[in-house]
């Protein structure tokens, strides 16, 4: 596919729109939003910027006239990535984050950058919360893959060992539960796939699903 291919003049373009996120971010106090696409990282980007939201036909839009390049785009179709690159907003003594989802839908070369330019605000950065943005149906599905790669995705990320960032500061939000999810429920199949003890489950997997199932237990 053409998502998948390395395009080096596109990856040049991407890093240029991400650094004018990572000077804003430098020496800073960061919020990162992290997850997969469609969890509604652009969505919570956008409330925590102090951007108005509405619910209009079944859909979160903004209530007010302001253009995507301004704040971001809230993404229309689910899986459907709408965030090619960091974008950064400094609100008082805070830097909120926005970022392409993991494992992106416009393949590798965003993906690629997104990865690249995260670990560079890590270096940069004064501090940092990960607010971590996770779909309610992802945990229920392909018996618990793909949120095992996600998991070990951002764990690999941050190196929890060296920075302690995810044992210190992780924040996670659960979307599109709907009227029936419950939150048990997830703490329910965290818990089943830590003790499987299966082979997939690495000690990144084991860190964060302990992290969401004892956040929940203290709630």
């Amino acid at each position: 596919a053409e998502g998948d291919a390395l395009n080096w003049s596109k990856i040049a373009q991407l890093f240029t729109e991400a650094e004018r996120c990572n000077k804003i971010a430098e020496k800073g106090h960061i919020i990162l939003l992290i997850g997969p696409t469609g969890a509604g990282k652009t969505t919570a980007y956008i409330y925590l910027s102090g951007r108005p939201l509405k619910k209009a036909l079944g859909r979160i839009v903004l209530d007010g006239e302001y253009t995507a390049d301004d704040i971001g785009r809230i993404g229309e179709t689910i899986g459907k990535s709408e965030t090619l690159f960091l974008s950064a907003r400094k609100i008082d003594d805070l830097v909120f984050v926005d970022s392409p989802g993991f494992r992106d839908t416009e393949g590798s070369n965003v993906e690629l950058v997104n990865l690249f330019s995260i670990s560079d605000i890590l270096q940069k950065c004064e501090s940092v919360t990960p607010v971590l943005l996770l779909r309610y149906p992802m945990f229920f599905a392909d018996n618990g893959q793909a949120t095992r790669d996600l998991f070990n995705q951002v764990g690999l990320l941050f190196d929890d060992n060296r920075s302690g960032i995810l044992s210190k500061s992780l924040v996670v939000l659960v979307s599109h539960a709907g009227e029936t999810g419950k939150l048990e429920e997830v703490k329910q199949i965290l818990d089943a796939f830590l003790n499987a003890d299966a082979a997939t489950n690495t000690r990144a997997f084991k860190l964060i699903a302990r992290l969401i199932s004892n956040g929940i237990d203290d709630n």
